[in-house]
């Protein structure tokens, strides 16, 4: 697997082999079974070291990016891969939602990249959000 920063959609994933090529980062799945905002919000709070935490009940787009950044800056690693399987069913249902969502994790990414000493220690995001129905875990 290369490792290619930023979003990337793709047709599909196969969950076990990049956890296992991507051995040096730290790798997060979500759940297939996202299919709206409120449900994306629940699968952050259930996937990623949040920080500030994020309390049942907040939808902020805002204050989620913020605590991704926050929770993910934390760790060790230089390298994170954050994989969506099934995303197509939230891109369906709740379009909207869908492009806020990834607009989130691209504020992410570029946040966690800022290299300036005020800000923490740079550090790669990979997202990779799988387009077919069947997710590949």
């Amino acid at each position: 697997m290369e490792f290619r920063v930023g979003i990337h959609r793709v047709d599909s994933l196969d969950v076990a082999a990049i956890r296992r090529e991507a051995a040096a980062a730290a790798v997060f799945v979500l759940p297939p079974t996202i299919g709206d905002g409120v449900s994306f919000f629940d699968a952050c709070r259930a996937t990623f070291p949040l920080d500030p935490p994020l309390y049942d009940g907040s939808r902020s787009w805002d204050a989620l990016a913020d605590s991704l950044c926050g929770g993910l800056d934390q760790l060790e690693v230089r390298r994170l891969v954050i994989l969506w399987p099934a995303a197509r069913a939230m891109e369906t249902a709740a379009s909207k939602d869908f492009e806020i969502a990834l607009s989130v994790f691209e504020q992410v990414a570029g946040n966690l990249a800022d290299e300036r000493p005020s800000v923490g220690k740079p550090k790669q995001l990979m997202v990779l959000v799988e387009l077919s129905f069947a997710g590949g875990i």
